[in-house]
């Protein structure tokens, strides 16, 4: 993982642990409990703890933030949500193309594949321009 993404989750991740109210902890924990166990869930005090949760339930990951928006919404942290939501449209959207995040992955081309100079004229450009081309099925 490329150490930009690595180091804007740290940050998201610091900035939420730290901006979660106990009252917003316990909402969360509310959400979690017919998931989670009860004695697993009375440990967790601070924002970092829930933070730590979430990641070793392999809920919460640099590629991976949509269950802590949701929970942060339910939570109605609006403030906190919106930060995810621009860590998703910086730190991961400008790497997608060069990781197969989300389990994207390059078509494969099998016969008749010619590298033209248009070819790699779109390929500088989407390089240049930190674009990709996803093809919606």
């Amino acid at each position: 993982m490329e150490s930009i993404v690595f180091d804007s989750y740290r940050i998201l991740t610091k900035e939420v642990a730290l901006g979660l109210s106990a009252d917003n902890i316990d909402t969360i924990k509310f959400l979690l409990r017919k998931t989670i166990g009860r004695g697993v869930l009375e440990k967790i005090v601070t924002g970092s703890d829930l933070v730590q949760l979430l990641e070793d339930k392999c809920w919460l990951s640099a590629e991976n933030v949509d269950q802590l928006a949701k929970f942060l919404q339910l939570a109605e942290c609006h403030d906190l949500k919106r930060k995810v939501q621009q860590y998703v449209d910086s730190a991961i959207s400008r790497n997608l193309s060069n990781h197969d995040y989300y389990g994207l992955s390059g078509m494969h081309v099998t016969e008749h594949y010619i590298e033209t100079s248009e070819y790699h004229k779109l390929c500088q450009h989407m390089l240049t321009n930190n674009t990709v081309i996803l093809k919606c099925m």
